[in-house]
């Protein structure tokens, strides 16, 4: 998405506001594709003190599996973003062109991108998965041994069995 911001560099305003839809859908993490839907971005362009000022905020439905379970999960999730905006080339910084255009689409991206959920559950209490059979704990118990030793006691355990002690 492009941005005229030569409003703002004439002095014709001192705000401009934008929304946007922002498709996701070639984003990959985890092996999966977690944005079935586009972002909505609405945000402005804003002079200040400091000079021009872009502000966001990016909304989005992640759509992911449970770290514990599997199951699947859609997550909302908002983000606000904030940066300055310069006149000429910086490195990792955001500027307008001598056509006074803002060119935020690879920003939106990297913007969102760290600051994603590593692990998404289907509720904070989640069990999991059971470690003997792999059934899902969510749905109800599986039936399994819930007592496990501690494999660190088997050599004792083994003593005690052969009645060697």
């Amino acid at each position: 998405m492009k941005i005229n911001v030569r409003p703002l560099l004439k002095g014709e305003t001192r705000q401009l506001e934008f929304s946007h839809k922002l498709d996701l859908a070639d984003i990959r993490l985890w092996g999966e594709y977690p944005f079935h839907q586009p972002a909505e971005i609405t945000g402005c362009v804003r002079e200040d003190i400091q000079g021009i000022t872009l502000e966001y905020e990016l909304n989005a439905v992640l759509e992911a599996r449970c770290g514990r379970c599997l199951a699947p999960v859609s997550v909302p999730v908002r983000y606000h973003f904030s940066h300055p905006v310069f006149h000429e080339p910086r490195e990792d910084a955001l500027f307008c062109d001598s056509s006074g255009m803002l060119d935020t689409q690879e920003l939106f991206e990297s913007d969102l991108l760290p600051e994603l959920p590593s692990n998404v559950l289907c509720r904070e209490d989640c069990p999991g998965l059971c470690p003997t059979c792999g059934a899902n704990l969510t749905e109800g118990a599986c039936g399994c041994s819930t007592s496990r030793p501690d494999p660190r006691f088997d050599v004792l355990r083994k003593l005690i069995e052969n009645d060697s002690i």
